[in-house]
């Protein structure tokens, strides 16, 4: 179920990011039916905010930091895809990152028994951390769903001090972050390297064409988790099956 608080605090982030960019935000969101009081929104709506702003900007962080064309998450999804497991994946993320322009370098390290994901937001102008939550919510969302299941976060550290809606992390995350870190980090059992991809062609084609409600609603993997809505960069529900700045420290193991 989503939640109308959230719904409408992530449309007023959103709106923030079309202000900073000088765009015509109250024609904006009058032409998605969203009120000037930004109340009341629908996650339809958040979502079509997101692909308005992509395509006003021509930026999918919203020209928040350098250049990140339109079609960033799709060429970073299919150069992670075709790998047989998460260890392998993650290598690919890596090496993604360092060559697909406008996206953050990303840094695997692994501490007995647990694996750190480093992504470098530090080149972000962004005030509101829009940009940084969603890359952050992309690179969980993605792993999760190449292994069909939730990969459990042991830790999120958070760059930044805690703001108004911090208790939304948890609804999206399932992990209260630890802010005023000193990286953006997502961490992990080390045993999940093994797990493997699942996901075929066709999945994959779905997937991708379901950008950018992909990353606002997403279903648990399997998790058995409970549906849940986050107040950062997107809104989870549970939805039906489709079939019915550092670079690496080195490639985790």
């Amino acid at each position: 179920m989503d939640d109308p608080a959230v719904l409408d605090t992530v449309a007023r982030r959103l709106a923030r990011i079309g202000e900073r960019r000088d765009l015509d935000v109250p024609a904006l969101l009058h032409r998605l039916g969203i009120r000037p009081d930004r109340t009341g929104v629908t996650r339809r709506q958040v979502s079509e905010l997101t692909r308005e702003l992509w395509l006003q900007t021509d930026d999918e962080l919203f020209a928040l930091g350098p250049p990140a064309p339109r079609g960033l998450f799709r060429l970073v999804v299919r150069s992670v895809a075709p790998a047989p497991d998460l260890r392998t994946a993650l290598h690919r993320l890596e090496e993604a990152a360092e060559v697909l322009p406008g996206m953050p370098a990303v840094a695997v390290r692994t501490a007995d028994p647990l694996v750190e994901v480093d992504i470098d937001v530090r080149q972000l102008d962004d005030p509101d951390h829009v940009a940084a939550e969603l890359v952050a919510i992309v690179v969980h969302r993605l792993l999760s769903w190449l292994t069909g299941q939730r990969i459990a976060l042991r830790e999120l550290r958070l760059p930044w001090p805690e703001p108004d809606h911090a208790p939304h992390y948890e609804a999206v995350f399932g992990r209260h972050p630890r802010f005023e870190a000193d990286s953006l980090v997502l961490v992990f059992d080390r045993g999940l390297l093994s797990a493997p991809v699942i996901r075929g062609e066709t999945e994959l084609a779905e997937f991708l064409d379901d950008q950018p409600d992909v990353w606002l609603a997403t279903r648990d993997y399997g998790s058995g988790s409970a549906p849940s809505t986050c107040g950062g960069c997107c809104v989870r529900r549970k939805r039906p099956s489709a079939k019915s700045g550092t670079r690496s420290a080195g490639t985790p193991r």
